[in-house]
């Protein structure tokens, strides 16, 4: 598909400030099109675009640029600091719900473009992230990690690699006890509503480590160094990978088909993080509207920028 910067009506479009947004707000007709979302969307269509020939270097200015701009230095009496917000907009607001997770998403933008914004931020973003959320312990070594450092490099696998184990074996767990099918492939996919969902698998359903988490750690891991560490991580979130999470499996080396990937159509919904079965909970949909298949149809650009660098 093409990247089309200035495609306003595109299910992902860049916005004024140059960060990715998107058109999927069904459940608020006057929402802000994912503004909440937009550091990790970013991200990723970066990965899915940059080899683009309509995708220029001063695009990837803007788009870093943008994401530079949900950052501020602030200063107290312990010294200077850095506060992120989750859009520029978001700026003045007096309650700050910057998540674990777009911190985290910017940090990997730094790394993957090598700007050296990112010692600033692993030097001046503190353990308290926002109003609502703070670092893990997991996740303030991994930001250590990304200089290099190897003492945080072990900390980090040595955190990470049980509690990734022990989560996917609960899920697991959890999908026998509540009778969860395994992922369907999208022309299977039948969309459940929440009211018609059984108790019991809602309940389940909820103490499930989310598949997002799982998306997010193998980002994570695309930015760090391939050492005995990151391969066992990768290994153990391979074997939590839904069936047809090709995005997942191809940045975690697992097995893909160049029919899978070119077979695969685009959805609304976040597919990449989600799964589709009875565990979805979000409005995942193929994408049908002429409109929004214009450009910019991030989901499958992301999956063949995936299969693309695997097989260069």
């Amino acid at each position: 598909m093409a990247f089309d910067y200035n495609n306003k009506t595109a299910m992902y479009f860049v916005d004024e400030f140059g960060l990715v947004m998107s058109q999927n707000r069904p459940w608020n007709p006057d929402g802000d099109f994912g503004e909440g979302d937009c550091i990790g969307r970013t991200f990723d269509g970066l990965v899915a675009w940059e080899n683009h020939e309509t995708f220029t270097e001063e695009h990837k200015e803007i788009f870093t640029a943008a994401i530079k701009s949900c950052f501020v230095m602030k200063e107290d009496h312990k010294g200077k600091y850095m506060v992120g917000y989750r859009h520029p907009n978001r700026l003045d607001d007096e309650y700050n719900d910057m998540s674990r997770d777009h911190i985290l998403y910017a940090l990997m933008y730094m790394k993957y473009t090598n700007d050296p914004f990112l010692k600033d931020m692993i030097k001046y973003l503190r353990w308290r992230i926002s109003d609502r959320f703070t670092f893990t312990p997991d996740s303030w070594a991994w930001m250590k990690a990304l200089n290099g450092n190897v003492f945080w490099t072990i900390i980090f696998y040595l955190m990470a690699i049980p509690v990734m184990a022990i989560s996917v074996l609960w899920n697991k767990l959890v999908y026998k006890i509540a009778g969860f099918k395994e992922e369907s492939h999208q022309d299977d996919f039948i969309l459940i509503p929440n009211s018609e969902m059984p108790e019991k698998k809602k309940k389940w359903r909820g103490r499930l480590y989310p598949i997002y988490a799982m998306f997010q750690a193998a980002d994570q891991l695309s930015v760090l160094p391939d050492n005995f560490g990151n391969r066992i991580m990768k290994r153990i979130t391979l074997w939590g990978t839904p069936k047809h999470n090709y995005a997942m499996k191809l940045m975690l080396d697992g097995d893909v088909t160049e029919e899978q990937v070119l077979g695969y159509k685009p959805m609304t919904g976040g597919r990449w993080s989600t799964v589709l079965n009875e565990v979805n909970d979000r409005d995942v949909r193929f994408v049908t509207k002429p409109e929004h298949l214009e450009a910019n149809v991030m989901d499958v650009d992301f999956l063949i920028a995936l299969w693309e660098k695997r097989n260069k």
